[in-house]
């Protein structure tokens, strides 16, 4: 069947963590430590100057992203929850 792309491709899926080690040691020979510097410094700039995606950046590599939630509303209806106790083997379940 034409243009199927179902199953294992070449390339596909991710990389080894052999590549991916390949990949930051490169990362690293060309990214000095004052060029790392440079770019975070301009990041926190461009936060203070109110950009909102460098500012949820920084913040979610510092204290980590907040956790989802769901608000879950019952437009008015009751909602009922059964509580299934478990059966234990004294008898009393």
């Amino acid at each position: 069947m034409k243009g199927k792309n179902g199953g294992k491709r070449v390339g596909a899926g991710r990389k080894s963590k052999a590549a991916e080690l390949e990949i930051l040691a490169f990362i690293d020979s060309v990214w000095t430590l004052k060029d790392k510097q440079t770019s975070l410094r301009k990041t926190v700039e461009a936060a203070n100057e109110g950009d909102l995606d460098a500012f949820k950046l920084l913040m979610a590599y510092r204290f980590g992203k907040p956790k989802d939630s769901l608000d879950v509303t019952s437009n008015g209806e009751t909602i009922f929850s059964r509580v299934i106790e478990p059966k234990t083997n004294d008898g009393n379940g």
